[in-house]
């Protein structure tokens, strides 16, 4: 009997020692960096920083973004588990405008409590116009934030220098072959008024010379007499197409394309695929433009 219990009680002590040397060694083995979590983690608050930070960091980098698709950035709350990879996240690149409420509720705060954490003003550097967060909606904003990107990654991983120093380089040569594009397009437009619903192309009118003209006001619907403006406006400039972003309730911009007689062209300010969606925001432009 009592044999018995001594061979019970020994093979329950050699289960805990094995289980024990088991996750002794898996914890050894996690902190062994490999491929992939030897990624520096960072999280961005919107697609087209993300495209930015993975062409500086490349393999180097994991890049999740916080608010996805094309959801109202005013009203997103992140998901637990958004909030899990924030406390995991080496670098968040923020955008840094004051006009993004989304950052000075959720961002801003975890600075104090996530020591680990690193949080980066993309658009330090930049000349901000206005309300308006969109400063990736021009080339030249662009390249300051790949710098300001390159700095940081370059702070954080030192082993990896050499390698954000070329990316930066290679993408500052692509961003100034976009921008000759880009302005041969525009070339001959400069003082044209195009109409938008959100006001998203402040950046982009700035940079080729031409002017914007929002249905929507500080984030909130027009007023009956603003939409009256608008509309006096399109007429006397004769504007047959009215640009909105992808995502953006179509009834008020509706309502004016109704009363001029103009269609409707979809922009995505928020294309992941930042060098796509310039292109194909010029074209959209373009023809709000009557090219």
């Amino acid at each position: 009997m009592i044999g018995s219990h001594l061979r019970i009680f020994a093979s329950s002590h050699l289960r805990l020692a094995v289980a024990t040397a088991v996750f002794l060694l898996t914890a050894a083995f996690a902190a062994i960096p490999s491929d992939v979590s030897a990624r520096l983690e960072i999280m961005v608050s919107v697609p087209p920083q993300a495209f930015i930070v993975e062409k500086i960091g490349g393999e180097r980098v994991n890049v999740r973004v916080m608010i996805p698709g094309h959801l109202d950035h005013d009203a997103y709350e992140p998901t637990p588990r958004q909030l899990v990879s924030l406390s995991r996240a080496d670098i968040y690149f923020k955008l840094g405008t004051p006009h993004f409420p989304f950052e000075t509720r959720y961002i801003d705060p975890a600075a104090g409590r996530l020591k680990r954490l690193l949080i980066v003003n993309m658009s330090e550097g930049i000349g901000l116009l206005g309300e308006d967060p969109h400063f990736w909606m021009s080339p030249l904003p662009v390249r300051q934030a790949a710098a300001n990107v390159a700095r940081s990654l370059s702070g954080r991983d030192p082993a990896g220098r050499s390698v954000y120093e070329k990316n930066l380089n290679r993408f500052l040569q692509e961003v100034d072959d976009l921008d000759r594009l880009l302005l041969g397009m525009m070339k001959g437009m400069e003082g044209g008024t195009f109409i938008i619903f959100h006001p998203a192309l402040g950046y982009f009118a700035s940079r080729y010379g031409l002017s914007q003209v929002a249905i929507e006001t500080e984030g909130k619907p027009p007023s009956a007499a603003h939409l009256r403006n608008v509309i006096r406006l399109a007429k006397e400039k004769r504007i047959r197409t009215i640009l909105i972003q992808k995502g953006f309730d179509r009834k008020n911009a509706a309502a004016v394309a109704r009363e001029i007689g103009a269609k409707l062209a979809e922009i995505d300010a928020l294309d992941r695929d930042w060098t796509r969606g310039m292109m194909r925001t010029a074209e959209s432009v373009r023809k709000a433009l009557g090219r």
